[in-house]
C-alpha cells in the first residue's frame, strides 16, 4: 500500500469552500453530484458539512470533541476558545472527495485532508475515516485548531511535529494515551538522511507548503521525531519547548531562541534525535483524568439542500 501523506497545511490566504477550493488554481473546482446528500452537524465547538452516513459523521464529531476536551485539560494553554468558528468539511470516500483535492503536476495528491487557517475562520477537510487508525487525521487537524492561535512565530517544523505528536491520541474510559511512537515515521528515517536542525526549524510555511515527495515525507517525520525526542525522549529537556516558543514569541531570532532554551547546538541535537531514533524506544504518556472532565457530545444534525451545499 502507498503511504500517503498525512495532512496539507495552507497559508492564511487560501479559503475553502464546497463548491471548489480555488488556491492558485492547484485545486480540481467541482460540484456535489446531483446524487449526494448533505447534512451540517453543529457541535460544541465545531460545525461538520458532511455527505458521509449518520453514524460515521457523528463517530467524528464525538472524537473531535473528546479530544479537544482531554487535550485542554491535559494543556491548559490551550483552553482559550477561538475567536474563528472551526468548518469541518467530511468527504464519505476517496472517490468522494477526489475533485477537491490539490493537484500536482496536473494530478491529485494523497493527501487525506488539510487544514486552511483564515482570519473568520478555520477550515479542515478530511475523508471519513473507516478504522481507529485512520482517526489520526481528524486528531492532526484538530490539534492544528487549537495550536494555530496559541504558538504565534512557530517554526513550521514544530507545528507539524506537534499535530503529529498528537495524531496517535487514544481514549479509553477516563485514561488517554498521548505520544504514541509512529512505526512509518521511524521506518522512514531509519533509511534516509536527516535535514540540518537549523534547516528544519527555518523552514518556512511557503517552503513547507511547496514540498512534496520525500522531501515532504522527511519533513513530517523528522518534525515529529525532533518534538516526542523533546517531550517525552529526555528527562532533562522537560519545558525546554515551551521556553523555545516564549523566547521566539517575544521576539528572539532562531539562533537565540534556541541556545536559551536548549542549551546545546544545532548538531548536538541532532545527534541526540538520531540516538533517540536508533535507541527504537519511545514513551508515550497516559493521563488519566478526573470525572470532572465533561465531554459536551451533543449534536444537531440540520439536512441541507443542495443549492446550500453549494453555497457551503
Amino acid at each position: 500500500m502507498r503511504e500517503r501523506i498525512p495532512t496539507l497545511r495552507f497559508p492564511s490566504s487560501a479559503l475553502l469552500v464546497l463548491v471548489g477550493v480555488a488556491l492558485s488554481g492547484t485545486v480540481a473546482r467541482a460540484l456535489p453530484s446531483e446524487g449526494s446528500h448533505w447534512a451540517r452537524f453543529e457541535t460544541a465547538h465545531y460545525t461538520l458539512f458532511s455527505d458521509a452516513p449518520d453514524t460515521r459523521t457523528r463517530d467524528i464529531a464525538a472524537s473531535l470533541e473528546t479530544f479537544r476536551a482531554v487535550l485542554v485539560s491535559y494543556r491548559s494553554d490551550l483552553a482559550v476558545t477561538s475567536p474563528r468558528p472551526t468548518y469541518v468539511y467530511v468527504f464519505k470516500s476517496d472517490a468522494d472527495a477526489l475533485p477537491y483535492k490539490v493537484q500536482r503536476e496536473g494530478k491529485p495528491t494523497d493527501f487525506v485532508g488539510f487544514f486552511v487557517g483564515e482570519d473568520q475562520a478555520n477550515y479542515v477537510t478530511i475523508e471519513a475515516p473507516s478504522e481507529q487508525t485512520a482517526l489520526g487525521i481528524v486528531y492532526h487537524e484538530s490539534a492544528h485548531q487549537l495550536l494555530e492561535d496559541r504558538l504565534p512565530r512557530a517554526p513550521a517544523a514544530i507545528i507539524e511535529g506537534l499535530a503529529e505528536y498528537y495524531r496517535t491520541f487514544r481514549a479509553q474510559g477516563r485514561v488517554a494515551q498521548i505520544g504514541l511512537p509512529i512505526d512509518r515515521h521511524v521506518s522512514w528515517l531509519a533509511l534516509h538522511t536527516l535535514v540540518p536542525l537549523r534547516d528544519l526549524l527555518s523552514i518556512d510555511e511557503e517552503t513547507h507548503l511547496g514540498q512534496s515527495g520525500d522531501a515532504a515525507t522527511t519533513f513530517y517525520a523528522e518534525s515529529w521525531a525532533l518534538v516526542h525526542d523533546l517531550l517525552r525522549g529526555n528527562p532533562a529537556r522537560a519545558g525546554q519547548l515551551d521556553r523555545f516558543l516564549a523566547g521566539l514569541r517575544s521576539g528572539a531570532v532562531l539562533d537565540e531562541a534556541f541556545r536559551d532554551a536548549f542549551g546545546t547546538t544545532y548538531d548536538d541535537l541532532l545527534k541526540e534525535v538520531r540516538g533517540y531514533l536508533n535507541h527504537r524506544r519511545f514513551p508515550y504518556q497516559e493521563v488519566k483524568f478526573s470525572a470532572a472532565l465533561k465531554v459536551d457530545l451533543s449534536v444537531q444534525v440540520i439536512p441541507m439542500e443542495r443549492d446550500e451545499a453549494l453555497c457551503r
